[in-house]
């Protein structure tokens, strides 16, 4: 059956669906796009007010048909750009911690390799992009993905997708579409692009036509000039399919599906899970050897990719040799590479929705009124005057030259002195237009809860306590706004983590933590090659829970934060290192908080030039020998002092051994008889 609504009239659905799963994930294509058809036409509507460009095409003739001007002053722009300057003020960390004991050194790695990979990608600007198309419409979009075209080794890109074109699965309800089943984007790729992109395909498969919002006059992007529908509907069919358009449409699609697997419960007390077709061959062998572990069956989701083209599933263009043999048409991928930011829900349409939809109304009241005014003005300037028909001797030229004053005016006699002719009094401006004005124009802010303090236009006197409560209350009723942020780094955190998983080993990368800053006695970074083993990321089982800083609370985190260190800098001043970690989170800027850090940071030793070192080298070891050698000549030396002083003890212990002898004997046999000379 021919849908009006989204089809190409010169497809023919029934000749081209070949597969199944085309079929399948055409249809939710269509659905989504089908479903969220208002939602389209307000997004564009919402854009359109931020942008200046507040007055439809049927409007802006009216006015000008019936002699107004359509003033279009934008107050919706300032609004939106406060509450994206917050997020950008208020840009918050992604730290990961494992699920597991002990591990808290490859959290801090991971950490900092994650840090360098955001780094690389520019992720912050494009994810305050998503933020913006978020506060906008209720819908932002980012793509994590691994490229090789920029790097042939390979680098982490995070893009912001356009949410007018994306598609998501219309049954989802929560924030961030966290239980969708699909979700998707179509693009308007170059002709040369696209084949290049899947070589070997006509652009006539390759262009996805079917894919459209509504109707073509309805559509958001046409395809691009040159395609057919730059014709009318009646002439597209007559078209040759051999004239190249210069755009060619592709859709993109990820979705989930169920799959059986068994939980097994190994015998050091852990479980692993294995897919159906690994615990039957597992089973056999187990029942072989007589030893069976108890497995529970469970449902496991498995995440795939697909690029649709007219009639079929595309077959992307492989990188090499074994992503030839590995790559598909319907990809497997680890979770949803697409991250999605979600504003207001309306639980009536079932679609999320920005701040611009509640102030559209009054911007709109705002500029018809000024439109009023300036018309009043305009027509009533000079009252215009009230005359009898014979006041006059030429009514026409009288009523085309009386508002110049370098004409005369003819009347016939007596009119004047009979007073025929009389000035109109102008009608005064009524009383509640300028209060009505000025209710249009505050309405504006007040819709969204955004008050004169948060856009820093608060022309009153008033206690600067009593300004920061009223911007704390503008943040309060913002704060599902950035609790979606906050949600949304959650998940692109992991959708990260996968894309390092399959970055290749040896890629050099940069990664700055405190153990690495303070062995070189500055912060400073440090390139690695890249090893898996070393930040964890070997194991594909192991998970890690993303730890996302808190919503931010006031205009300016860093400022709240660092006045809440003040009462202990006192404490803090006398631990340098204490110092340094309460820097990062001071309101000064990056660099001069690095400088500081650094000049409290002890400084390591400065380089020797290797000459230098190798003399202080040959020096120090003519050192150590002479050193040897001056202890083994007092070693020498002490013991020629230990053998004299040994001889001179033996010495005269011989000689006390003889006196005491010679006493001995005096006491035994007498004094010695003298001799005689004579005698002799």
């Amino acid at each position: 059956m021919h849908d009006p609504f989204l089809d190409d009239p010169t497809a023919d659905d029934t000749a081209t669906d070949d597969t199944a799963d085309f079929a399948r994930l055409k249809g939710w294509a269509r659905a989504a796009l089908e479903k969220h058809g208002a939602w389209y036409r307000e997004a564009r509507l919402c854009y359109d007010f931020v942008a200046g460009r507040q007055w439809s095409a049927e409007d802006r003739e009216a006015m000008r048909a019936s002699q107004r001007q359509p003033i279009e002053f934008n107050r919706v722009g300032p609004i939106v750009d406060a509450i994206c300057g917050m997020e950008v003020n208020n840009r918050q960390a992604v730290r990961f911690m494992p699920r597991t004991m002990g591990d808290v050194a490859i959290n801090e790695r991971l950490s900092d390799l994650a840090d360098w990979a955001r780094d690389e990608a520019q992720a912050e600007d494009e994810e305050s992009g998503a933020f913006r198309d978020a506060v906008i419409c209720g819908r932002g979009l980012t793509e994590t993905r691994l490229d090789f075209e920029e790097e042939p080794t390979g680098k982490i890109l995070i893009d912001r997708r356009d949410p007018l074109e994306s598609f998501v699965d219309p049954a989802a309800t929560k924030a961030n579409y966290a239980d969708a089943r699909y979700a998707g984007t179509f693009r308007d790729l170059d002709i040369a692009e696209a084949e290049a992109m899947f070589p070997g395909t006509w652009w006539s498969d390759i262009n996805a036509g079917w894919a459209r919002v509504s109707s073509a006059s309805d559509d958001i992007h046409d395809g691009g000039e040159g395609n057919k529908l730059d014709y009318p509907i009646e002439t597209r069919a007559a078209l040759s399919d051999e004239r190249r358009p210069r755009t060619v449409r592709v859709v993109q699609i990820q979705w989930w599906e169920r799959r059986r697997a068994w939980l097994i419960a190994l015998p050091d007390g852990q479980t692993r899970t294995f897919g159906d077709s690994e615990w039957q061959i597992l089973k056999a062998q187990l029942e072989a050897e007589g030893a069976v572990p108890p497995a529970q069956p469970i449902w496991t989701r498995h995440h795939y990719q697909a690029f649709l083209g007219a009639h079929h599933i595309l077959t992307p263009a492989a990188t090499g040799e074994e992503e030839a043999r590995l790559n598909p048409a319907i990809q497997p991928i680890d979770g949803f590479s697409l991250c999605w930011i979600t504003g207001r829900w309306d639980a009536t349409k079932r679609i999320h929705y920005g701040v611009v939809r509640p102030m559209i109304d009054p911007q709109m009241l705002a500029n018809k009124m000024l439109s009023q005014v300036l018309h009043i003005l305009n027509t009533n300037a000079k009252g215009g005057l009230m005359a009898e028909k014979t006041a006059f001797s030429n009514p026409r030229a009288a009523e085309r030259d009386w508002a110049d004053p370098s004409k005369v005016v003819l009347f016939n006699d007596g009119a004047l002195a009979g007073g025929r002719v009389r000035e109109r009094a102008a009608p005064p401006m009524p009383a509640a237009l300028p209060a009505l004005q000025q209710f249009s124009i505050s309405s504006i802010r007040d819709v969204v809860g955004v008050n004169v303090e948060m856009l820093g236009q608060a022309d009153r006197a008033q206690a600067a306590s009593l300004e920061y409560q009223r911007r704390q209350s503008a943040m309060s009723i913002l704060a599902p706004l950035f609790d979606g942020l906050r949600r949304y780094r959650k998940t692109e955190g992991q959708a990260l983590v996968g894309c390092l998983r399959r970055l290749p080993p040896g890629v050099l990368v940069r990664v700055m933590g405190d153990g690495q800053a303070a062995a070189n006695g500055k912060a400073s970074p440090a390139f690695a090659p890249f090893d898996p083993v070393a930040f964890g990321l070997a194991d594909e089982a192991l998970r890690f829970d993303v730890i996302v800083d808190d919503a931010p609370a006031s205009p300016n985190n860093k400022e709240q934060t660092w006045a809440a260190l003040q009462p202990f800098m006192g404490q803090l001043a006398a631990n340098p290192k204490a110092i340094e970690v309460a820097l990062r989170y001071s309101p000064l800027p990056a660099a001069a908080a690095q400088e500081l850090s650094n000049a409290m940071t002890p400084s390591a030793p400065s380089a020797i030039p290797p000459q230098l070192q190798a003399m202080i080298e040959q020096g120090q070891k003519a050192i150590a020998q002479l050193t040897q050698e001056n202890a083994a000549l007092k070693a020498d030396r002490s013991i020629a002092m230990e053998r004299a002083q040994t001889e001179r003890f033996e010495a005269e212990t011989a000689r006390m051994a003889a006196v005491h002898a010679a006493q001995a004997r005096m006491v035994r046999d007498g004094p010695p008889i003298p001799l005689d000379p004579a005698a002799l």
